[in-house]
């Protein structure tokens, strides 16, 4: 098993996982992810390195995801189902049984800044997870329409702060971005000079 240097990863890197079925009710959507997408990935987030942006404390590596880990955000304290940031070690921690991979992006200074970063912040703090079907029946046939701000699953949300960050380009619809979707690329379409590495396995 190849294992990264953690100390490598920065913030705009993507982890990629694989589903293990638990108690966590958000398992069972991941699977389900996995299963009508017909890929290995039913979970993607974004690292963040020191995001002290949002509080001097927050020093280290944590994921930026949409997802439900059942413990207390650093940022506020509070346990959410939806937009929230997990320290790295628990999620680790938590995922000992899955499958995680990781790319890494590449893109000029001017994306991913500490600017556009707080804007995304403030447009997407404590947004709920999207459990609603109709989302879900429009992300699995690749219906485009007008992309949600109001909740997100996983990979639309990793879609909405890269876009947002001027990675993707701005006419994206992240609503019906799949997590298999940051391996393949097909739908994503990067503005110039930014990239993901190639995939490489985590764990």
């Amino acid at each position: 098993m190849s294992k990264i240097n953690l100390d490598s990863l920065k913030t705009g890197d993507i982890l990629l996982f694989s589903a293990e079925l638990t108690f966590n009710p958000i398992s069972w959507f991941a699977k389900l992810i996995e299963v009508f997408t017909k890929s290995p990935y039913s979970h993607v987030g974004m690292v963040l390195r020191d995001p002290i942006w949002i509080s001097s404390e927050m020093k280290g590596l944590y994921l930026w995801e949409s997802s439900y880990e059942g413990t207390p955000d650093p940022q506020d304290g509070k346990i959410k189902l939806g937009v929230e940031i997990t320290p790295m070690e628990q999620v680790l921690k938590k995922s000992y049984d899955s499958k995680i991979w990781y790319r890494k992006i590449n893109c000029p200074n001017d994306k991913l800044t500490v600017f556009n970063l707080m804007k995304t912040h403030s447009e997407v703090y404590d947004k709920p997870y999207d459990l609603y079907p109709g989302d879900w029946i429009e992300a699995y046939i690749r219906k485009k329409g007008i992309p949600t701000i109001e909740r997100y699953f996983c990979s639309a949300f990793v879609g909405f702060v890269y876009t947002t960050c001027n990675i993707l380009s701005k006419d994206t619809d992240w609503s019906i971005i799949r997590p298999s979707d940051f391996d393949d690329e097909k739908y994503l379409n990067f503005e110039q000079q930014c990239f993901l590495s190639k995939l490489e396995k985590l764990k």
